[in-house]
């Protein structure tokens, strides 16, 4: 009985491990980060995670887009938001549904985190440890990382930073952020590297937040 109880412990002190980092490989129980299907199949097939982001696409109009149906941009890098953010900024906004959003507000939300092509982590730029970065006020090219331009003519910052591993510098993983040079804050990234074959998929996390205001997003 007290190998069992043992047992039972370790492995809850393992998942509460995991549980601490800061992300992770794909976060919907697929051990691999390909995905034989669009961009689009893959949000769908995650309702919890992205139903209302779904809607959001929908809506504007740009299912084309997430299919890899779009002639003019038949790869994207999605930073994908998730229906929690959604959610809370229509609970702030005292609105019930994505159908209260107009169209053009959905589309350009929505375009502000496409990137044209296929960007994967190990393609970002190494943030430089000699700055402290902590308002966004500085240059990019002193930062480090790798800028973006959306769809909407936005600029997304991206950069990877290292970690320690056992009192050894840069051992240890290494880590995606993203910062809006125009929104002037941090994405936070959950989980990057997700790949449908028409692009990829930068997951935010459940605590990104939206400051935008309609009138200015129609």
């Amino acid at each position: 009985m007290k190998t069992m109880l043992r047992y039972i412990a370790i492995c809850i002190l393992c998942v509460c491990c995991f549980a601490c980092t800061k992300q992770d490989v794909i976060d919907t129980g697929i051990s691999s980060p390909y995905y034989e299907g669009s961009v689009m199949d893959y949000l769908r097939g995650d309702h919890y995670n992205f139903g209302m982001t779904v809607e959001m696409i929908e809506r504007a109009g740009l299912v084309d887009l997430f299919e890899g149906m779009d002639a003019d941009c038949p790869e994207i890098t999605f930073l994908a938001f998730k229906t929690h953010t959604v959610y809370l900024y229509l609970l702030r906004n005292d609105l019930d549904s994505v159908p209260q959003l107009s169209p053009a507000f959905c589309r350009n939300v929505v375009m502000h985190h496409v990137i044209r092509g296929k960007h994967l982590k190990q393609e970002m730029g190494y943030r430089n440890p000699e700055v402290n970065f902590t308002d966004g006020e500085l240059p990019a090219e002193e930062i480090g990382g790798s800028v973006f331009t959306t769809l909407d003519g936005g600029e997304v910052l991206i950069y990877r930073e290292k970690t320690d591993y056992g009192g050894i510098p840069d051992m240890g993983p290494e880590f995606m952020y993203s910062y809006s040079l125009t929104d002037k804050k941090y994405w936070p990234v959950a989980t990057p590297d997700i790949q449908p074959v028409n692009g990829v998929i930068h997951a935010l996390t459940e605590y990104y937040r939206w400051d935008y205001k309609m009138a200015e997003w129609q």
